[in-house]
């Protein structure tokens, strides 16, 4: 754990300061902006809002932030969450698109496997939006 993050977010706490935000800042935006690239599949517009959104986030909630990891890996679970966001949101305006909700309205026919099981073929619809599900846990593998 690194002190001087505790120290720095003591003083922003106390005084809301531009100056510690501005340290808490450059100390790790470096290291979360390239994950956010990953996360939002090299969306450079939606990584810079993801981070954003973060930092507000995080200066709303850090009253409440108890130390128990990295004040970086804290961050990185809102930022993460932020992802989760996003993708709901796209799912919700994937659905009202195409208002035939459930899979019946995104899977195709279906086939028989060499193992005597059903499994659905898959429009190109669902195909389309799957990256952006993906997209998180392709980057951390």
């Amino acid at each position: 754990m690194d002190d001087s993050d505790q120290r720095l977010v003591k003083r922003f706490l106390r005084t809301k300061d531009e100056t510690s935000f501005r340290q808490l800042y450059r100390r790790h935006t470096p290291a979360l902006y390239p994950l956010a690239i990953r996360l939002f599949g090299g969306l450079e517009a939606d990584a810079q809002d993801a981070i954003q959104e973060m930092w507000i986030r995080a200066c709303k909630s850090l009253e409440r932030f108890e130390w128990r990891s990295s004040l970086r890996t804290w961050l990185t679970g809102i930022l993460i969450n932020r992802l989760h966001e996003v993708n709901r949101e796209q799912w919700r305006r994937h659905e009202e698109q195409y208002p035939d909700n459930g899979f019946g309205a995104i899977a195709g026919t279906h086939e028989q496997s060499d193992f005597g099981r059903t499994t659905p073929i898959w429009s190109n619809s669902l195909l389309a939006f799957l990256p952006a599900i993906a997209r998180f846990w392709h980057c951390m593998t």
